[in-house]
């Protein structure tokens, strides 16, 4: 919890507790104008007469087409690139397009770390819906033919309200020593290597019509 915010909400509720007490008129003046600057203080730091915790301050400072991950405590975008639902995700870019394109919102690649800890959440699963493989539940373990989907079609694929981190397209990552591998598997791929902790070292100038990339952010407090 922010200890700012515990302190203020403290003193708000001692003060107000002796308004309970007979006291003098220069002491009601006096508590009434201690009392107007803790207020103007509660609306400025975004405190709405509760408290905040520190985890819900950040939260709350994602993006609308980001989802916090608490695991790692940082933003991911809901999506695979271009981050909407129901629209089919950009593939055939290389690791430096992957960067331009996140840097163009003001967003970056996720680290390995950050995508195994928004698949995997905070107790590391094997996949984003559960420790163990459930056939259907992502886009996997099919023919090359099929292809991609639109983002978001399968509704259970999901972990911290973020879709599709296993199948569907590989999603470009960054690791140790800025090395570049991809991550999640594609549609194509089986459970084997389409979870949330396998990846693969990939040549950051390769394309492939099975890779893709999602956008992280690291939220800045104000």
């Amino acid at each position: 919890m922010d200890f700012r915010f515990s302190i203020l909400d403290f003193r708000f509720k001692k003060i107000s507790t002796k308004i309970l007490f007979p006291i003098n008129r220069d002491k009601i003046v006096n508590l009434k104008s201690k009392i107007k600057i803790i207020i103007i203080l509660m609306a400025c730091l975004g405190l709405g007469g509760r408290m905040v915790t520190g985890e819900e301050s950040q939260r709350y400072m994602c993006p609308p087409d980001m989802a916090w991950v608490k695991a790692g405590g940082f933003c991911m975008d809901r999506y695979e690139f271009p981050n909407h639902a129901g629209v089919e995700p950009v593939s055939d870019i290389d690791f430096e397009e992957a960067e331009a394109i996140c840097a163009s919102r003001g967003k970056r690649v996720p680290t390995v770390a950050e995508f195994r800890a928004a698949c995997g959440g905070e107790t590391g699963t094997l996949y984003p819906y559960g420790p163990e493989y459930v056939p259907n539940r992502c886009r996997t373990g099919l023919n090359w033919a099929d292809g991609p989907a639109p983002a978001g079609s399968y509704p259970e694929c999901v972990g911290y309200g973020i879709y599709d981190l296993t199948g569907n397209v590989w999603e470009w990552v960054k690791g140790p020593g800025d090395w570049q591998y991809i991550a999640g598997g594609a549609w194509n791929i089986g459970p084997n290597h389409a979870n949330c902790r396998d990846i693969v070292q990939f040549i950051g100038l390769i394309v492939a019509p099975s890779v893709g990339v999602r956008c992280a952010l690291t939220p800045v407090r104000p």
